[in-house]
Formats: C-alpha cells, structure tokens, sequence
C-alpha cells in the first residue's frame, strides 16, 4: 500500500494486483472499444493454449554426423530451441492502449509488414 496506495484485500489475484500497480506506476490511461465489431473481432481472435513450431523430419549435413556427411554438399545444421515463458515476455512489450482502429481498404493495399520494426510506437493486430 505504501508504494501504490492499492490495498492487496480489494484483488481476487495477485496479477490483478500486479495489473492495477503497472497502470498506477505508468499512468496509463485505457481506452475503451467504442465500436462493438472491433471489440467482437477481438474477442473472436483471441488464442490460447501450446504454442510451437514442430517438424516431423530434419535432415542435416555436417562434420559432427559423418554417417550422412556428405563434403560436396553445402553444410546444414539443426537447432532445438526451448523457448520459455513466451506469455510473460510478451506481456514485456508495449500493449495497445488507445486509437484503435480499422485500416480501410487502400491503407491495407498498401501495407508492408516489412516496414514495421519493433520500436514502432503504432501496434498492429493481424487477423489470425
């Protein structure tokens, strides 16, 4: 309570808890959907559950496997990669917050999502 006058009693959770301290200390201001079909296309877009990328065969061609390594041909690796926590680093980027809105029809022509970086101060959310 001392830190951001939040009495922990008034939360069913800790991460409601959590929630209502990270927009008291940024001093975020939330804005509501005033268009109820981007709120629905919203809530229909919304996924959850496991996330991976799986492949069932990979075939690689270097030194390391010389059972299969084959010199005249370019060298190939494969890479496992354990990605953790991909829920909480993404509640580490910036989240839309307010001027939500549909692009119109010339704006999606002529859009590049390899024109977008990371830093981008404009969040865009793609139909899945």
């Amino acid at each position: 309570m001392a830190y951001y006058n939040l009495d922990p009693c008034h939360f069913i959770t800790a991460a409601d808890l959590t929630w209502n301290a990270g927009l008291n200390y940024t001093k975020a201001e939330l804005e509501l959907f005033t268009d109820v079909n981007m709120y629905l296309w919203i809530e229909d877009n919304i996924r959850g559950g496991i996330c991976y990328v799986g492949k069932r065969y990979s075939c690689c061609n270097n030194r390391f496997v010389p059972e299969t390594y084959d010199a005249k041909r370019e060298e190939t690796y494969i890479i496992a990669v354990d990605a953790n926590n991909l829920y909480g680093y993404t509640m580490t980027q910036s989240l839309l917050i307010s001027n939500f809105k549909f692009l119109t029809a010339s704006e999606i022509k002529d859009f590049n999502v390899f024109n977008l970086s990371a830093n981008d101060d404009v969040g865009i959310l793609f139909r899945g």
